[in-house]
Parts: structure tokens; C-alpha cells; sequence
């Protein structure tokens, strides 16, 4: 899933856009996930600036080999 997420200047995270479409119950786990995310803020002159940035999460699988026996 793709997000769009705004990462302000007072260091919280602010408006969250989801770009992509997926399973609902994945997308809730993302967004929730971006809301923790911890960041040290841009800066621009000096001063702490929002800025925003396309996070995305997968979900990778792991299949283990399987022993066939003969």
C-alpha cells in the first residue's frame, strides 16, 4: 500500500492519503502503523519544516522448502 503522508513541522504526523487500493484490514494496519511513525522534522533556513513523502508498506510471505521423502 502506498501512502501519502504529511510529516509537520512540530514533529507528529498530520493528513495521511492512501494512493493505492488493497484489503481494507491491510490498509487499517498501514495507516496505523504511519500514525507511529518518529521522524526529526525538515529543515528549511535553519527552522523546522512539514514536508511529505510516499511511504509503502508489502507484506512479504516466507514459503519453507518442503522435505519430500521417497
Amino acid at each position: 500500500a502506498k501512502l501519502k503522508v504529511n510529516f509537520l513541522a512540530n514533529g507528529q504526523i498530520g493528513d495521511i492519503t492512501v494512493l493505492t487500493i488493497a484489503n481494507k484490514s491491510f490498509i487499517k494496519a498501514c495507516l496505523e502503523a504511519a500514525q507511529k511513525i518518529r521522524f526529526v522534522p525538515a529543515q528549511i533556513n535553519d527552522k523546522n519544516a512539514d514536508s511529505v513523502q510516499i511511504v509503502e508498506y508489502v507484506i512479504l510471505t516466507y514459503t519453507a522448502p518442503i522435505n519430500i521423502r521417497r
